[in-house]
C-alpha cells in the first residue's frame, strides 16, 4: 500500500470517527437519553420509550470505536519514521480507547433491555430493575471516560511528533494538544456531577473540530 494511500485511509477514518460519534451525541442530546446514573428512573423511561433510537445511536458509536481500532495501523505505518516509539504509542492507546469504548456501548445497549422489562415489571421487580442498571451504568461511563481519556493520549503522541518531529504543521499540533487537554477537564465534570454531563459535551467540541481538521489534512497529504 503506498504512502499517498495510507495518507488517504487514515483521514477517511479520522473523519468517519468523528461523523458517527457527533452524530450519535446529537441523537442522545436531541432525545434526552444519556443515561444519567442520578436519575435512573428517568433514564429507563426514556430509553424504553426511545429503544429503536437508543440501538440507532449506539451503533453509530460502535462505528466510531471501529474506526479507531482501524486508523491505529495506517497512523503507525505514517509516522513511525519520525519516531517509532511514539508512534507506536500512539496507535496502542487509540486502539486500547476505541476497545474499551467499545465494550462500554454493549453495557449500554444492555440498559435496553433492562429498561423494556422496567417498564412491565412489578414494583418490587422494578426496584431491582433499578440496582441492576445503576451497576451497568455506572460501569459503562467510567469505561467511556477511561475510553475518551486513552484516545486522548493517543492523539497527544500524534501531536507530539508532529510538534517535536516536525511530522505535521506546528499549528495543527498546538490546536491538538489543546483540543486533547480538554478531554481531561470534561471527564471530572462528568464523574463529580452526573448532572452536568450534558453540559460537559460542549467541552468534546474542540476535540471533534481538530479530528475533522486533521482527517482533512491527512486526506491533502501526498
Amino acid at each position: 500500500m503506498s504512502e499517498t494511500t495510507n495518507y488517504r485511509l487514515a483521514g477517511i477514518l479520522w473523519l468517519t470517527s468523528v461523523i458517527t460519534v457527533f452524530a450519535s451525541l446529537v441523537i442522545v442530546l436531541q432525545y434526552d437519553i444519556t443515561l444519567n446514573p442520578a436519575n435512573i428512573e428517568e433514564a429507563l423511561v426514556n430509553v424504553n420509550r426511545f429503544a429503536a433510537v437508543h440501538a440507532g445511536e449506539l451503533i453509530l458509536d460502535e462505528l466510531s470505536y471501529v474506526a479507531l481500532i482501524t486508523l491505529a495501523a495506517p497512523m503507525y505505518i505514517l509516522f513511525r519514521r519520525f519516531d517509532t516509539t511514539l508512534a507506536l504509542m500512539g496507535s496502542l492507546l487509540l486502539t486500547a480507547g476505541g476497545i474499551v469504548g467499545a465494550v462500554h456501548d454493549m453495557g449500554n445497549f444492555a440498559v435496553t433491555q433492562m429498561a423494556e422489562a422496567y417498564v412491565n415489571a412489578t414494583a418490587s421487580d422494578a426496584a431491582m430493575w433499578e440496582i441492576a442498571t445503576l451497576a451497568t451504568m455506572t460501569t459503562a461511563k467510567y469505561g467511556i471516560s477511561i475510553g475518551g481519556m486513552l484516545i486522548a493520549l493517543g492523539a497527544i503522541a500524534y501531536n507530539g511528533l508532529m510538534l517535536l518531529r516536525q511530522a505535521g504543521p506546528r499549528w495543527l499540533a498546538i490546536f491538538g494538544l489543546v483540543a486533547n487537554a480538554l478531554v481531561f477537564v470534561a471527564v471530572p465534570i462528568g464523574w463529580m456531577d452526573p448532572a452536568l454531563e450534558g453540559a460537559s459535551y460542549g467541552l468534546y467540541m474542540p476535540f471533534l473540530a481538530w479530528q475533522v481538521t486533521f482527517g482533512i489534512w491527512l486526506l491533502g497529504q501526498k
